[in-house]
């Protein structure tokens, strides 16, 4: 077992590194969480990607202008932008609750009733609203916002467990975010 470790740790080493080859495939499946990329080069999706995972503004907007560049290229039209597990960088900068990111992303054509995840049923609404990391009830309020101003119609998409945005709030006796969803719904 021992003359095995060696190898292990150059496996799990690569194994890390082809992770961000993986955030571009919505069909790969590895199991673990994404981990940010560590080395270059970088697709423009991965860079993207790396950017919201490091919270670094100034790299996401140098991005997303490389991005609208390329929009020519079906590949890098921003639904078709994913991680490994099916997610677009909206998805991460919603459940970060990173304001400016999601709104440089809305900005970029990125939708927040896209759905997403391993079985397509999670739009980067509900990953706001489900953000574990809730910094304040404010911010959270503020993401959602932006994200229903940009498209209304993300609050009528239901999760894998058939919840609107509106009824994931509800469940999470999130009543603040309830009354703002209804706000939307009632125009």
């Amino acid at each position: 077992m021992s003359a095995l470790l060696p190898f292990f740790v150059v496996l799990l080493l690569s194994f890390n590194m082809g992770t961000v080859q993986a955030m571009n495939n919505n069909n790969s499946s590895t199991g673990d969480e994404p981990t940010c990329p560590v080395s270059a080069p970088l697709s423009i999706q991965q860079r993207i990607f790396n950017s919201v995972c490091h919270g670094n503004e100034t790299a996401l907007a140098a991005s997303l202008a490389e991005l609208k560049q390329s929009s020519l290229q079906p590949s890098l039209q921003p639904s078709m932008i994913l991680d490994g597990f099916g997610l677009s960088p909206l998805h991460w900068a919603g459940s970060m609750l990173n304001l400016n990111m999601v709104n440089m992303l809305l900005d970029a054509g990125f939708s927040p009733s896209q759905l997403g995840g391993r079985m397509k049923r999670l739009t980067p609404l509900h990953s706001s609203i489900r953000a574990v990391q809730a910094k304040s009830t404010v911010l959270r309020v503020e993401v959602v916002t932006a994200m229903v101003t940009k498209d209304p119609s993300a609050t009528k998409v239901r999760n894998a467990d058939e919840q609107t945005p509106a009824e994931l709030a509800q469940s999470l006796n999130l009543a603040v975010l309830v009354e703002t969803l209804a706000g939307f719904d009632r125009k």
